[in-house]
């Protein structure tokens, strides 16, 4: 029971280049109630493989399952947070956070209850009658999370959701997504070019390589919830994946930036032809 997907592979047109491969035959599981993160450079087709899982966009072959059923469509079974928290900007928060709802055929008191009880889970009680320009970055994605969590969905699918706001608040979402997700049980998938985020947040983790994406590695992160992105013992599997990830970085760089990248020991990307004096 959880997520299966199999042999996905999908490619985009582009007038320009033609044919572009995106994703190439990648296949994993995730078991029901873990967090699983797919980890990976840009353009690796890690939102691409979110919008898949959701119904949103058909692959060119292979398959996903969710609990032994094939998708084809969207359903409310899979809900995706986006990086924008899409926010319905006449809305009050609790608006926002009932509207996830409304296809459901439960009385109307009902809703409310739901909605208020996850806005009090992610500590926004007090601002259920606010409107999303009186709230910060951090809290308008914690009232996305709230409506998402409203409607009881089997799979959460979370597309960078914390790559827009400051490293503070982000701490804090990392802390408060891990004690939701603890006490909900619910199967996440999380994408992320941070493998920070990733290590910090997940059960399990997909390392991806450069377009095409494919799975170059799977590792599981055994420290008890919650962790910290500064906790010592997360440093190991930290290095290990940036080992994994050291050249598909390189090729992205090299791709986007039309020059031969290095990466030093320092982790900072230098052209070859710049790094004069660097072993001295």
């Amino acid at each position: 029971m959880g997520l299966k997907v199999e042999n996905l592979s999908i490619s985009f047109w582009r007038k320009d280049v033609g044919k572009i491969p995106v994703i190439e035959d990648v296949s994993f599981e995730v078991k029901e109630g873990e967090f699983a993160c797919v980890v990976g450079p840009s353009g690796c087709g890690k939102s691409t493989i979110l919008n898949i899982i959701a119904g949103l966009i058909k692959p060119d072959k292979g398959t996903v399952c969710v609990n032994d059923s094939c998708v084809y469509e969207p359903s409310s079974d899979r809900v995706i947070i986006f990086q924008e928290p899409t926010l319905f900007p006449w809305m009050t928060v609790l608006e926002n956070a009932i509207f996830s709802l409304k296809a459901k055929s439960i009385k109307k008191k009902e809703k409310q209850d739901i909605a208020i009880s996850f806005l009090k889970k992610v500590h926004l009680g007090k601002f259920i009658n606010a409107f999303p320009h009186e709230l910060s970055a951090g809290m308008k994605q914690r009232v996305a999370i709230a409506r998402a969590l409203a409607m009881d969905p089997k799979i959460l699918l979370m597309d960078e959701p914390f790559s827009r706001v400051d490293d503070q608040t982000r701490f804090m979402l990392h802390y408060e997504i891990q004690q939701i997700l603890k006490e909900t049980r619910k199967t996440v998938l999380f994408v992320t070019s941070s493998i920070e985020e990733a290590v910090c947040l997940a059960d399990k983790l997909f390392v991806f390589s450069a377009r095409p994406g494919r799975v170059l590695a799977e590792y599981r992160a055994n420290f008890p919830h919650p962790r910290r992105e500064t906790d010592p013992q997360l440093g190991f599997l930290q290095d290990n994946i940036s080992i994994v990830l050291e050249k598909e970085f390189e090729k992205v760089a090299k791709e986007e930036m039309d020059i031969e990248y290095v990466l030093t020991k320092s982790g900072v990307l230098v052209p070859f032809d710049r790094n004069l004096g660097s072993n001295i």
